[in-house]
């Protein structure tokens, strides 16, 4: 598992826990990694969401 797929598996861990409030430090973090392993459809993904 790549460090770009471990990310997002936190990510939509916290997602969807519900207890934590996910905010825009936490989708830049997600945006910076995403970025540097240029993955550009999960950047859309995300910014979708």
């Amino acid at each position: 598992m790549s460090s770009w797929e471990r990310a997002m598996e936190i990510f939509e861990w916290f997602k969807r826990k519900g207890c934590y409030e996910l905010n825009v430090i936490h989708y830049n973090i997600m945006l910076g990694i995403l970025g540097r392993a240029r993955n550009w459809s999960h950047v859309e993904f995300c910014v979708m969401k």
